[in-house]
């Protein structure tokens, strides 16, 4: 009791799997000291002697190992990248980044190429998780994507292409995971279920009911409810120019109501069959000026591109990944450990082989 009592006013009240204890035994055969490995993030330590019980928490310490990961696609980024020893967690991240230049649900084609420089991190000599993506580039039927990371103090990274643009656009290219499109932006549809031509200005995105919805930008909901063959339907304005609507949805998320704010990727509904649908879709259309426009051609604004303070930094970075993505090893697939020494006119390597565990437990 005495031993719980004083790590629980520490803030450890329970042990996780993977927690490691460490007993310290003193020469007459009784307890000296006890400590506590909780989750790879604290020591917990408990020195006892004749008089008294001392405890204390100290940090655990964490380091960082930059990685590269280079491969060509045979089944799915989320696959190959498994194959290759990295987590689901740094594809998400991959995939976040290109987000609103490829939809990595439909876009990708068998023979693409990908390399990612990320870093692992590590405590106590064990595999803490995944730190930031700091580069990359994606090869997509021929189009080359790059990203370069740039992080100011404890700001959160932000990533731009070779010309110091950001890839981060206004809009999502999609707001949802869908699985096709079933009807795309069109001045003479004939109408499935009216059998009527007429005017579809916006794109079906043919997903499962319940798939979450997101706002493709940051906006203030004007409306929210059923509105005729559109069925629940929700409608963001994005500033005085643009405007976004969601048809079909089987419901809103919590917190959508007319007036709430709202961000690029949050969750506003999930995808219906309500209203005029003859399967489950989202109808999104998107407005500018106050005229309907063709979501998948038209040209969005990007958000600020690399400022005066971060260009010596994004010509420093630019330099050193673009020298680490064109290395003499382009043509070899794997995952290797970066040195983080730079030597004069050349980037250090150390091959790493798949099968020494780039995986992350």
């Amino acid at each position: 009791m005495t031993l719980h009592r004083a790590f629980g006013q520490l803030g450890l009240s329970s042990l996780f799997p993977g927690d490691s204890c460490v007993l310290a035994m003193s020469s007459n055969g009784s307890m000296s000291a006890f400590s506590v490995l909780s989750r790879l993030q604290n020591w917990y330590r408990l020195t006892l002697d004749s008089s008294r019980v001392k405890a204390s928490k100290l940090p655990v310490a964490s380091s960082s190992q930059r990685c590269l990961v280079r491969g060509t696609l045979s089944t799915s980024l989320s696959e190959d990248l498994s194959y290759l020893g990295v987590g689901d967690a740094c594809v998400a991240k991959f995939a976040d980044i290109f987000a609103w230049d490829i939809n990595f649900f439909v876009d990708p084609q068998i023979g693409d190429s990908f390399e990612i420089v990320f870093e692992k991190r590590y405590a106590e000599g064990r595999f803490l998780g995944y730190g930031d993506i700091l580069a990359a580039r994606y090869t997509n039927n021929g189009h080359v994507f790059s990203a370069l990371g740039v992080k100011q103090g404890n700001e959160q990274i932000q990533y731009y292409d070779l010309e110091g643009k950001s890839l981060q656009k206004e809009f999502l290219k999609a707001p949802l995971h869908f699985s096709h499109i079933s009807s795309r932006f069109s001045l003479h549809r004939k109408h499935p279920v009216l059998g009527i031509v007429r005017p579809h200005l916006g794109i079906d995105y043919a997903a499962p009911i319940g798939t979450p919805v997101y706002s493709a930008a940051d906006g203030k909901i004007i409306s929210a409810g059923v509105d005729g063959g559109f069925g629940n339907h929700l409608r963001i304005s994005h500033g005085a120019s643009y405007e976004t609507g969601y048809g079909h949805l089987s419901s809103f998320a919590r917190g959508v109501h007319v007036g709430a704010i709202v961000k690029q990727g949050d969750c506003i509904g999930y995808v219906g069959q309500t209203g005029l649908a003859t399967g489950p879709h989202l109808d999104y259309r998107m407005m500018c000026a106050g005229r309907f426009v063709n979501p998948l051609t038209v040209s969005v604004p990007r958000k600020v591109g690399v400022s005066a303070d971060e260009a010596q930094a994004f010509t420093a970075i630019k330099s050193e990944y673009g020298a680490i993505l064109s290395y003499r090893l382009r043509g070899e697939e794997g995952c290797f450990l970066l040195d983080m020494e730079q030597l004069p006119g050349k980037v250090a390597v150390q091959i790493l082989p798949v099968t020494q565990g780039l995986h992350g437990s």
